[in-house]
């Protein structure tokens, strides 16, 4: 008897695990396609400079996102809005939570350098530009920073 209970306890537990593997998975494409969604309205709403809405699709991003690599985007995008909606401060956090995440990106370096171009921190913006050019050397955010700093590189 104990042995026929014991198996049944296995079965429901594999049926238990099964469900709930077939739920995780369910759950991990409705993610995918939210992310989706919210990338794509992003774009348009860029397009707009409609930075209270990129802030918020841009937060959603980073609660649900799956990965290291797109909690990451949802911070430089959160602090794009951020700078294009005059919190610089704030700009700055995003931004280099996005580079805690990602370090490798060149692009977010580039992002925390106009940053600090917008807070009026000259130096931290040129070290920042000339660090995404040594990971990016076709970063365009950077070469345009240097220029606008009157170094050619």
């Amino acid at each position: 008897m104990a042995g026929r209970g014991s198996r049944r306890w296995l079965v429901g537990g594999i049926a238990l695990w099964l469900a709930a593997s077939g739920a995780m998975a369910q759950n991990a494409a409705d993610v995918r396609r939210e992310l989706n969604e919210l990338r794509t309205r992003m774009e348009t709403l860029f397009l707009r400079e409609a930075w209270s809405e990129i802030e918020e699709a841009a937060s959603r991003v980073i609660e649900i996102a799956d990965t290291d690599e797109r909690r990451a985007r949802g911070f430089a995008d959160r602090s794009l809005a951020n700078l294009g909606g005059m919190r610089p401060r704030q700009a700055l956090v995003d931004i280099e939570r996005a580079i805690e995440l990602d370090p490798a990106k060149a692009e977010w370096l580039a992002r925390r350098g106009e940053v600090y171009w917008t807070l009026n921190r000259r130096d931290e913006a040129r070290r920042d530009y000339e660090a995404a050019l040594e990971k990016d050397a076709n970063d365009f955010t950077a070469k345009q920073g240097l220029a606008r700093m009157g170094i050619r590189r």
